[in-house]
């Protein structure tokens, strides 16, 4: 079998400690790294800076990766003046997909603030043998650091010790603690906050949720039949924005998998959106059903949203443990309904509506920066990413 090239972007003390102790704690787990068939040929990719890669050097689970398969340094380039942490983790995942592609391997991109189910590489070994050429795990910012905390004090994430957790155990340590960030995409909530929902999602009878998602990670691109590798989405945005869609635009190439299971977690200190504000127009029933609904039409046919996230984002995910009972079947079927009226554009004059009732929502100042915000995008032809990057970079 061809090898697996693993490929993660950090720089800075934080995030390199999120990718040794949780990311390659949970990676180095039986049904994940270890599993791989062709370890000889296979690599990890680490894209960090000098001082980065001579720090991990000493540390246990690092030489324990080393013994498993092989590790490769790709030095980050300097951060120049003017440019954005996005645009610096870009770079990073531009160097590793080109070492990818250059090795014809199977890529795999790894966030370093991400805990994996064990199982999730021994998945995406058997997909590959069975012939898919890409496979997307949905990866939202999904927890905070209570969850990190939850590890600790449960004896499961010790110093040296893989983290091995099965989709079910590592769903239920995360649910209680839930980043701010998908909290306020709860569709039933009064602070659902639809101008960019990234993801949408209902609570469900039991332990679990019913989830909507634009938040699809790459843990599988087959890049020896890739012709043509177009890295130009790495240029202006970041690995979660339309890369795969440019380069794998038939629809049956992919393959987004509802089983496979991994855990991003943010800090709250480093990134809330707390405390969580009901919206004005959240007051009249009636005008809060049809802005969410009409937000959500606006956003799925936004330039953020590709033709693949727009076909995927209408996929039910079931997280969690859930009872199967009829109150199950009707959040479902709620969702259902909503979702499929949602997948038509909206008209300009629907657009102004909505526009003027942001203003209504979050004042005349927020939306002035929004607009000054989105008009410099539009001067340097640049998209960004609907979230703060995901690199591993020190905030």
């Amino acid at each position: 079998m061809r090898p697996f090239y693993f490929g993660v972007v950090f720089w800075g003390a934080e995030f390199r400690g999120y990718f040794l102790e949780y990311c390659l704690a949970s990676l180095l787990s039986p049904n994940n790294i270890p599993a791989l068939d062709n370890r000889t040929d296979s690599r990890f990719l680490i894209c960090t800076t000098g001082e980065d890669w001579e720090s991990m050097q000493t540390h246990v689970l690092f030489r324990r990766l080393a013994h498993t398969i092989r590790t490769v340094w790709l030095e980050l380039p300097p951060a120049r003046a003017d440019e954005a942490k996005m645009q610096r983790m870009s770079q990073g995942h531009k160097l590793i997909a080109e070492t990818m592609h250059a090795g014809s391997a199977y890529g795999s991109f790894v966030y370093p603030d991400t805990v994996f189910a064990d199982g999730v590489v021994a998945e995406a070994q058997q997909l590959a043998q069975s012939g898919k050429k890409v496979v997307l795990a949905n990866c939202p910012r999904f927890a905070n650091e209570q969850f990190l905390a939850e590890l600790a004090a449960r004896g499961i994430k010790r110093l040296g010790a893989s983290i091995v957790l099965s989709p079910d155990e590592l769903i239920a340590l995360a649910l209680p603690y839930i980043h701010s960030e998908t909290l306020r995409y709860e569709w039933a909530a009064p602070y659902f906050y639809s101008r960019s929902p990234v993801v949408v999602w209902w609570r469900l009878p039991g332990r679990g949720v019913l989830m909507y998602s634009t938040c699809w990670a790459p843990i599988l691109v087959d890049y020896a039949g890739l012709t043509l590798h177009d890295t130009a989405t790495l240029e202006g945005w970041t690995i979660d924005g339309d890369y795969i869609y440019r380069n794998f635009p038939d629809r049956q190439d992919v393959h987004a998998s509802t089983t496979m299971t991994l855990i991003s977690f943010t800090p709250e200190s480093q990134l809330s959106y707390l405390p969580l504000t009901r919206l004005r127009t959240d007051y009249v029933p009636a005008v809060s059903r049809w802005f969410k609904e009409m937000n959500l039409r606006s956003f799925m046919f936004s330039k953020a949203i590709d033709p693949l996230k727009r076909e995927l984002f209408v996929q039910p995910l079931r997280v969690g443990a859930m009872a199967d009972n009829a109150e199950s079947k009707r959040v479902e079927e709620r969702a259902s309904a909503i979702m499929s009226r949602c997948v038509r554009p909206i008209d300009p004059r629907t657009q102004s509506v909505l526009e003027f009732l942001w203003i209504l929502n979050d004042g005349i100042l927020k939306n002035f920066r929004l607009w000054l915000k989105q008009r410099l995008r539009r001067g340097t032809g640049r998209l960004t990413s609907s979230r703060i990057p995901r690199s591993g970079a020190s905030i």
